[in-house]
């Protein structure tokens, strides 16, 4: 029969691994892209399985069975200190993470995770405290005590590093949080160790599992809100916060349910209506301590009145809004700087030469074709900085979207039957359905894409256009063509402003295009293999939103 520190245990290990299984599949989900995103996922996996096995291993019915589970315990256990460092690494873009610094630590822990089929690492399971079996260590478990010891503080000292150096408010606080954060969470693991060395402090160890649980909720969703302004308020309103005033209020109904029980033991009364009543007596005494004990841990954990807190979330707002703000100038002006450097040094040199070569005609004739190109090129620059500057507000109107869709194709016909490209058309949706947009402005998202598509075929080749409609609330519009295709690391910057690999292009292209559709309350997605052509997928809502 299961005792209750067994019991207890059990449920501590089960929060773990359904809270890691949960944040793996929620991270990852969230960015599957993100080195931060999947390496947060591989620290997740690597505590999950270990909680899971772990379940396993101290309800085992025989030596050999709990001492496999162990074993397979001790397998996520091994690379929970070296994916976290390399969480870590990312997560403060560290230099140590464009370098082979990392890659040591797995190759220790993939050695570890080989001697950990042998006795040399667990001799055998057996049963210690109220638990039927845990961990009887090895010679080399000792290595792996100092792999984990070493790992874990290396990367306390990176995250301390960067707080010491850190002057923006927002990453001080987040900074401040993940480093007492993962100091307590790794406190609250570690007590694991008690039961593997037989040090008597067992009955901690379930409670220190509990922090390791509340630890991975509120950094997970730390990183999927990416935008964090202050973790101060996040721990207030979030997880944590809930956690600590139902704790408090568990520990005080078992203060009440105690004292009552010991007062009934001292009279001698056994009436239910005495027993509740001497209950409510005993909460109504000790309700302002309950109050008190609420008020130390927000002063504690949450500094400042709910009016400070305010003042400094809006102050931090700002901050960001500010920060964001410089980012964008920043990368508008070196996108200018570069756009017009060319065209301005084409007409700086044929200036030069102007004054030696009036009664050139040759030459005459060809300074004007650049000049008029060059400046042509520079004015086409500006009207598309405008547009994605300050795009004009949306004129929504009812539309149909296969005419304008078709109206749009049209446009390109010339430049189709010069490069021999087939439209490959397939509309399964009704010619009756209208769209709520800004034709124009949709028109010209299209026209882009489609451009694009052309300019990425040599010649001859196909782009097939699909309009489908999904469950009535949304329509969806794919342009696939045979061009050249994008590869992979570029996909991830296609949408930034001025990011282009053409010798002739501004970049601007498709970053206006997904402001037109984020405006229309849409999304627009890419996809390609590098190789096989490209494939850009529009999603409108049928119904406006906006």
């Amino acid at each position: 029969m299961i005792n209750a520190y067994q019991l207890n245990t059990t449920i501590s290990y089960s929060t773990i691994a359904f809270v890691f299984l949960f944040l793996t599949i929620l991270v990852y989900l969230k960015d599957t892209k993100n080195p931060r995103n999947i390496t947060f996922s591989l620290y997740s996996i690597s505590i999950f399985l270990w909680s899971f096995a772990s379940i396993f291993m101290i309800n085992s019915p025989s030596e050999e069975i709990a001492t496999f589970y162990d074993r397979l315990c001790l397998s996520g256990a091994i690379f929970i200190p070296t994916t976290f460092l390399h969480f870590i690494l990312n997560f403060l873009n560290h230099r140590y993470n464009r370098s082979n610094f990392i890659k040591y630590f797995y190759a220790i822990s993939i050695i570890l995770l080989a001697i950990n089929t042998t006795p040399y690492f667990v001799l055998h399971t057996a049963p210690v405290h109220h638990l039927n079996y845990f961990t009887v260590p090895g010679i080399a478990y000792y290595l792996f005590l100092a792999h984990y010891t070493i790992t874990a503080g290396l990367a306390l000292y990176f995250i301390l590093c960067c707080l010491l150096l850190e002057k923006s408010k927002i990453k001080r606080a987040h900074l401040i949080y993940l480093f007492y954060g993962t100091l307590l969470a790794y406190f609250g693991g570690s007590l694991n160790f008690c039961l593997v060395f037989r040090i008597p402090i067992y009955d901690l160890v379930p409670y220190g599992n509990y922090f390791v649980s509340f630890y991975g909720i509120i950094v997970a969703y730390a990183i999927i809100k990416h935008k964090l302004l202050n973790i101060t308020i996040l721990l207030k309103r979030g997880l944590l916060y809930s956690c600590l005033i139902s704790t408090i209020t568990i520990l005080y109904i078992s203060f009440i349910y105690i004292a009552e029980k010991a007062f009934q033991g001292l009279i001698g009364y056994k009436s239910i209506v005495v027993s509740v009543s001497t209950a409510t007596i005993i909460a109504i005494i000790f309700t302002p301590l309950k109050i008190l004990i609420q008020s130390l841990i927000d002063k504690l954990f949450f500094k400042g009145t709910l009016i400070q807190i305010s003042e400094e979330n809006q102050l931090l707002h700002s901050e960001v809004a500010q920060k964001e703000k410089f980012k964008a100038i920043g990368t508008l002006a070196s996108g200018i700087a570069h756009e017009v450097k060319n065209p301005l040094t084409s007409l700086k040199t044929f200036t030069e030469y102007l004054p030696k070569k009036l009664d050139d005609k040759e030459f005459l004739l060809k300074f004007s074709e650049i000049v008029g190109s060059e400046v042509a090129r520079i004015d086409d620059l500006v009207h598309q900085l405008l547009d994605y500057g300050k795009p004009s507000p949306l004129a929504l109107r009812e539309i149909n979207i296969i005419k304008l869709l078709n109206d749009t194709i049209d446009i390109f016909n010339n430049n189709f039957l010069e490069k021999n490209i087939k439209i490959l058309k397939c509309y399964n949706q009704s010619s009756e359905s209208l769209l709520t947009i800004d034709p124009t402005q949709i028109r010209q998202a299209f026209m882009n894409i489609i451009l694009n598509s052309i300019e990425s075929i040599a010649n001859s080749g196909s782009l097939s256009i699909n309009i489908i409609e999904y469950s009535g609330n949304k329509i969806q519009k794919l342009f696939k063509d045979t061009g050249s295709g994008i590869c992979k690391p570029d996909l991830l910057r296609i949408f930034d402003p001025f990011f282009t690999k053409k010798d002739k292009g501004t970049g601007l292209g498709l970053s206006i295009t997904k402001t037109i559709i984020d405006n229309h309350k849409g999304k627009i997605y890419a996809n390609s293999d590098g190789k096989n052509g490209s494939e850009f997928i529009i999603e409108l809502p049928l119904k406006s939103k906006l």
